[in-house]
């Protein structure tokens, strides 16, 4: 019973499967997924083959020219030729996999290297960050208030006029401020 049990679970797990696809990156296969992935990332589209080995590859011609055209679709009996399609051999797969590892290295020795002078120039930075500390000090400017009776004695007869007068005469008497210092 346990062998019946288990030859249907076989059975239904090998009709169940995938079929079989192929990557193409441009004019040829992919090597691998991650080649895929890279190869989509750059140009966001992907085609994918499917290798089905079931699929009668020859052309019954008579087949074709007695049935009428609503019996017969052409697609389905005429097979697709891939030419275009480049399949790679072993050592070029090997190649262009060595140079996607040179590829890495070379992206991490510029991460590495740009990491030393990130801190090289952060260290120069805070050197000189706190020598200006030291050499500038901010001056605290004075606040000048305007004290209202010098203006208007009463109050009552304060006229705006007149204050506007007086802070135009003030203004004009002080000098630029020097920017140079901060």
């Amino acid at each position: 019973m346990r062998f019946l049990l288990f030859f249907f679970i076989l059975l239904f797990l090998t009709n169940c499967s995938s079929s079989k696809f192929v990557y193409i990156c441009g004019d040829r296969e992919c090597i691998d997924k991650k080649e895929a992935d890279e190869y989509f990332s750059k140009n966001l589209t992907l085609e994918v083959k499917l290798l089905n080995k079931d699929i009668d590859k020859s052309i019954n011609l008579v087949k074709i020219n007695t049935s009428t055209s609503n019996d017969i679709s052409l697609k389905s009996n005429i097979p697709i030729k891939d030419d275009n399609i480049k399949n790679l051999s072993k050592q070029e797969k090997k190649v262009i996999k060595e140079r996607r590892k040179l590829a890495k290295k070379n992206i991490k020795e510029k991460k590495k290297r740009e990491k030393k002078l990130s801190k090289i120039n952060k260290k120069k930075t805070d050197k000189l960050s706190k020598t200006n500390d030291k050499k500038i000090k901010l001056k605290k400017t004075k606040t000048v208030y305007v004290d209202t009776h010098k203006l208007c004695l009463d109050l009552k007869k304060c006229d705006i006029d007149e204050i506007s007068e007086y802070l135009i005469k003030e203004g004009k008497e002080k000098s630029y401020p020097n920017l140079s210092k901060y």
